[in-house]
């Protein structure tokens, strides 16, 4: 599993665990810097003329390429800039149609402060989005957060309930429908063993981290009665009537907190003009599986954990890592 993100007085020290069990962050990552006056200038014009949804999505754009540049302006990027903007979304999975919505972005701003300012402005028109196809890869759940991003997660929560929520999707690897069904029976903190009920109705054991102990005793043995009205309940997170959570819920809590956080984003659009949300249950399931890669674990130990019948399923799970270790390769290895 996925070592301890540790860091101060964080959550888990608050719900039960001791020092040497809780997890210390490392400083989080300073601000790239506001909007420029050119962008807010642009970004007005824009709410003059356009809907609040697609205002958000180029404020998001500029946020996002600012952020790439290290905080420059954007109005002083090449078309290089751009590409290489681009070609990092398309590595870390964004769809084609983010992709394309960051570019278009991107076009309008350019096209704005030469129009209105006189800026020369590289002529991103004979970038093609073409040059970005769809990948099984793309779409929800398939971007692993960083370690500071889990642990602003852990941090948002004010309550033992959404902590272990999210420790378990991460910690564990779960996915949200076998955490919202999980029984009492199956989680032994004796042991550090969780037994789950996944895909099909077959069952696998996970190990339960030594981070978890002590605040899932005091959930069993204190908090988890205060949040249902129907006696006992089977479940380990029970809803207020004794039932079982819906996955629906689960993924709330996580979007809720990731908001809280700051780390939540809309990544894309789904054909029904839903929105695609950067976090959710299965990107933390996701975190588990290219974190434990990267720590050494073997991929056969990561299958059995997340339960999966093939390795080549694991395999998606860890691209990022492997294409960590590819770029690595090249710019280190020399040979003889």
């Amino acid at each position: 599993m996925p070592s301890e993100i540790d860091g101060g007085q964080t959550t888990l020290q608050r719900f039960g665990a001791s020092d040497g069990e809780a997890e210390r962050s490392a400083n989080p990552p300073t601000d790239s810097g506001g909007p420029s006056k050119l962008e807010e200038e642009y970004l007005e014009d824009c709410e003059a003329r356009l809907t609040d949804h697609t205002v958000e999505s180029h404020r998001t754009a500029l946020r996002q390429f600012r952020k790439y540049l290290g905080g420059k302006p954007p109005e002083r990027a090449s078309k290089l800039d751009v590409r290489k903007f681009l070609n990092e979304l398309k590595r870390k999975g964004r769809a084609r149609s983010t992709i394309s919505h960051r570019l278009g972005a991107l076009r309008s701003f350019f096209g704005y402060i030469e129009e209105y300012h006189n800026i020369d402005t590289p002529d991103l028109y004979r970038i093609r989005v073409e040059d970005y196809p769809e990948s099984k890869m793309e779409g929800e759940g398939c971007i692993a957060l960083t370690k500071t991003e889990i642990r602003k997660l852990i941090e948002a929560a004010s309550s033992l309930r959404d902590t272990l929520i999210v420790c378990f999707l991460y910690y564990l690897g779960l996915r949200a429908k076998e955490v919202a069904t999980l029984k009492v029976d199956k989680v032994d903190p004796e042991n550090r063993v969780v037994e789950v009920v996944g895909k099909g109705d077959k069952i696998r054991k996970v190990p339960l981290p030594a981070v978890l102990g002590r605040p899932v005793r005091r959930w069993l043995r204190k908090e988890r009665r205060t949040y249902t009205r129907s006696g006992e309940s089977p479940y380990f997170f029970p809803s207020k009537h004794g039932e079982h959570l819906r996955p629906k819920s689960v993924r709330k809590v996580v979007d809720r907190l990731a908001e809280k956080a700051g780390i939540q984003e809309i990544i894309g659009e789904r054909a029904d003009g839903g929105k695609i949300h950067r976090v959710h249950p299965h990107a933390l399931r996701r975190s588990f599986a290219t974190h434990g890669n990267d720590e050494g674990i073997p991929l056969e130990d990561i299958k059995r954990m997340m339960g999966h019948e093939k390795i080549e399923t694991t395999l998606t799970y860890t691209k990022e890592s492997i294409e960590k270790a590819f770029e690595s390769y090249h710019t280190n290895f020399e040979g003889v």
